[in-house]
């Protein structure tokens, strides 16, 4: 059995140099403390992995309600110019009503009677 051999140093971070790069050391310790500093940086791993996997899930969830919540918005949207439209619409037909009273011969016959009434109190 090796009694001097290089194993990782996993409590150096080499990434400054490149993202795979690592260091080696030579280690004369017995084989359970240098596994055992493995083990140490997997429960970190581990750990880590499983915050980021629940941040996701929760992301997920939080994605999930913003886009339910952005589908009823675009439904209530969809109503509101469906009836702003039906609105346009009956604004449109009552001004047209608006233009064929004024226009007809009653109501201008009715203007020149309420002139002639407005002149005749003011005497």
């Amino acid at each position: 059995m090796l009694r001097t051999a290089f194993f990782r140093d996993v409590n150096f971070d080499a990434s400054f140099i490149t993202s795979w790069a690592v260091r080696y050391r030579k280690r004369n310790e017995p084989f359970h403390r240098i596994i055992k500093e493995y083990e140490q940086k997997i429960w970190v791993y581990k750990k880590e992995n499983f915050d980021l996997r629940e941040l996701a899930l929760e992301k997920e969830l939080q994605i999930t309600e913003l886009n339910d919540k952005i589908y009823k918005n675009e439904e209530k949207l969809k109503i509101n110019e469906e009836d702003n439209l039906l609105m346009k619409e009956v604004i449109e037909s009552k001004n047209q009503e608006m233009y064929q009273i004024k226009n007809s011969r009653t109501w201008k016959a009715i203007q020149r009677i309420t002139k002639f009434l407005h002149i005749l109190k003011l005497r």
